[in-house]
């Protein structure tokens, strides 16, 4: 369906519900129908009263409406919304006033709105307004194309569509003020722009709840929008707080940084969003964060992007969470493909855990650009986690750049710049000579429980007195002294492919360091313990799990981790055959019987050893009836 044509559905119970939202506590208001019992909305409004509804049959309304501070529900006729159209007329085309009670606005298209504060609606400060199944569009602005939100107001939009607004400032489609709050639900913006800040949104000093549509249906739409500076959709600063949920972000583009969103000194929480095609003429192809910002993204992908650095996300001096995302196919001019990790004067961290990155570009970090450049400074300015993660076929752009994750320090002393990575997999990066994990100057590395495996060039560069490696498998094994690594084919499923789940086997197999497992630093399991072992794998699967089958090679008391982003999930010996990880099947029985028949030392699992027999296979049914774990 597209996204214009979901918008203007309509249901005659908006109607219902706008007025028992109003006389929701007080008695039920008189009703008047324009143009029947009055010719024009505004004279219905003038005469109605405190809990009256006026309700707007269908045609086109050259008009514009003031609310007069009353608590009123003005709706249109739910067969053919009606229209007002701003056309000769300055804005805003309605003006909400602070009223004592909740005004309800429904089922109107509001469009051709030319002024200063909301092109088609201004809310004063302190209003209190829901509003369903609107539709603004074509509207101009100096500020809020659409609408202008005010000062400490509480705003719902409902199964709305913002189009083709456009502010000459900020807030393309809607602009939210200091101390406001507001609650998206099912709302779409699609082709606004802004001259400043925020194609779709710009909040200063506000909190916006945006929510999409949950899975398994398709995500609401914020795509091809535009700023000329900031944050081609969503645009925080000041302090503003967005939590958005189930939005596809597409298309959208910056002049500057952010191409889809941009947080400066704010808070944003994603959940279940698609990040894909925006781009920036700076840094921060998806996501811009900078000056002390918060970002913490869980269940997101980010495909596609574009940008001079951090093709994905650009986080310079701020927090990031990520758990659950994916980056791939993202593009930086320079510096981190994926992801972005900068600081100069103060602090930037980030916890990336049970993340993929995959075919993402840049000159030096195609998939993670780590850098400290700023004075010394007492306690590390730029430190990265990466935990649960895959790192496959990221390619460098320049002879000399770093496929994989590339690490900085250039500062006035100390270690600045600290990047650990646990239980991760680097495979098949390319491009430049240093493609598993590079640093330059003196940032310091530790690597454990980890996977670096058929990079183009050295698997790990740096000082060797600042990089700590344990149990991992990676080539300089002589070169970076470590307890419990070793150099040998991991045996993916298939590398070429990108599958990076361990076979039957591996050497990685309960060959890790228990101790080593990093802490549940994103609530991986919302259990509210963050202090645990990570508890899951980049699969999903338990993080530390026995093979029963393998050897402990590893450190610590059994179970044993495996080395790497993904835990073999086999619990039962007689699980011999895919799929791994629960009860045996028929394909396990018919697996045995061809390693059986084929004289392989494997079905060889019970005395006399060294030869296949009866015994054997009695043991495998053996094995197959007994319960799992």
């Amino acid at each position: 369906m597209n996204i214009l044509d979901h918008k203007i559905c309509t249901h005659p119970v908006l109607v219902v519900i706008g007025m028992l939202w109003i006389v929701s506590g007080v008695s039920a208001g008189a009703t008047y129908f324009v143009p029947q019992d009055f010719p024009t909305i505004q004279a219905a409004i003038n005469f109605a009263s405190d809990g009256d509804s006026v309700i707007v049959q269908a045609g086109t309304y050259n008009e514009r409406i003031d609310t007069l501070g009353k608590d009123i529900s003005v709706s249109g006729a739910a067969a053919n919304r009606p229209t007002i159209d701003g056309t000769g007329l300055a804005a805003p085309l309605i003006r909400v006033r602070s009223a004592g009670d909740r005004v309800f606005m429904s089922n109107l298209i509001v469009r051709n709105g030319d002024g200063i504060l909301g092109g088609a609606m201004q809310i004063d400060s302190g209003a209190d307004l829901l509003m369903i199944n609107m539709d603004f569009r074509d509207n101009l602005a100096i500020s809020g194309g659409g609408v202008s939100v005010g000062l400490n107001a509480t705003v719902e939009i409902r199964d709305s569509l913002f189009f083709r607004n456009e502010a000459t400032s900020d807030g393309g489609g809607l602009l939210v003020l200091t101390g406001s709050d507001v609650l998206l639900v099912d709302t779409a913006f699609s082709q606004n722009t802004a001259g400043d800040d925020g194609g779709a949104i710009s909040a200063f000093g506000a909190t916006i709840e945006a929510r999409g549509r949950p899975n398994p249906q398709p995500p609401e739409q914020m795509v091809a929008n535009e700023a000329a500076r900031n944050g081609g959709a969503i645009a925080l600063e000041g302090g503003a707080v967005a939590i958005v949920t189930g939005y596809y972000l597409g298309s959208n583009d910056a002049g500057q940084n952010g191409g889809a969103v941009s947080v400066i000194g704010s808070t944003f929480r994603g959940r279940d969003l698609n990040f894909d095609g925006g781009t920036a003429v700076g840094t921060g192809g998806g996501v811009d964060a900078r000056d002390g910002a918060s970002i913490d993204i869980r269940g997101a992908l980010f495909r596609a992007n574009e940008a001079v650095s951090g093709g994905g996300i650009a986080l310079f001096e701020s927090d990031l969470i990520a758990n659950q995302t994916v980056f791939i196919g993202n593009v930086a001019e320079n510096f981190g493909g994926g992801l972005l990790v900068s600081s100069i004067n103060n602090r930037a961290e980030a916890i990336v855990d049970t993340s993929y990155f995959d075919v993402n570009e840049a000159d030096f970090g195609a998939a993670v650009r780590v850098a400290s450049s700023g004075p010394f400074n007492a306690t590390p300015q730029a430190v990265a986690l990466f935990s649960n993660c895959e790192f496959w076929s990221n390619t460098a752009t320049t002879p000399f750049g770093s496929g994989g994750i590339s690490a900085l320090e250039f500062s006035g002393g100390g270690v600045q710049t600290i990047v650990e990575v646990i239980n991760c997999t680097l495979a098949r990066n390319r491009g430049g000579s240093q493609n598993g994990l590079s640093g330059t100057g003196a940032p310091r590395f530790d690597v454990e429980n980890t996977i670096i495996w058929n990079n183009s060039g050295p698997g790990i560069v740096g000082d060797p007195s600042r990089i700590t490696t344990r149990h991992s498998i990676f080539p300089e094994i002589a070169t970076f002294v470590g307890s419990g690594n070793f150099f040998a084919d991991p045996m993916f499923d298939d590398i070429d492919r990108g599958f990076l789940d361990l076979l039957p086997g591996s050497p990685a197999i309960d060959a890790g360091r228990n101790a080593s497992v990093a802490p549940d630093l994103t609530d991986r399991d919302e259990d509210g313990d963050i202090f645990e072992p990570t508890p899951l794998d980049a699969d999903r699967f338990t993080r530390i799990s026995d093979d029963p089958l393998a050897p402990d090679t590893g450190s610590g008391s059994a179970p044993i981790v495996d080395i790497g982003a993904n835990e073999f999930p086999r619990i039962c010996a007689a699980d011999i055959a895919p799929p791994y990880g629960g009860t045996p099947t028929f394909f396990d029985i018919s697996g045995f019987i061809t390693l059986f028949s084929a004289g392989d030392p494997s079905a060889d699992i019970a005395a006399p050893f060294g030869v296949l027999n009866f015994f054997d296979v009695s043991a495998y049914i053996a094995l197959f009836n007994s319960p799992c774990p």
